[in-house]
């Protein structure tokens, strides 16, 4: 598993999306026993989730990787 080095200043975190320092500050929260960082609003807006920061991390990442694909 690839491991993220994220920056986290209150309840925002900074996302280094790896496009040539492409920077994303995303919402960083917990819902329910997971981590959400996410851009947006509910339904349209992009989302990950996971059970450690890191990981809602790669998952937000693929969602953005998966929606510019689509």
């Amino acid at each position: 598993k690839q491991q993220e080095r994220v920056y986290i200043m209150g309840n925002k975190i900074e996302i280094n999306m790896g496009n040539d320092g492409y920077i994303v500050i995303a919402n960083l929260y917990k819902d329910g026993d997971q981590w959400c960082v996410g851009v947006g609003d509910m339904p349209n807006g992009l989302f990950g989730f996971g059970y450690t920061v890191g990981d809602a991390v790669l998952e937000f990442k693929d969602n953005c990787r998966n929606r510019n694909n689509n």
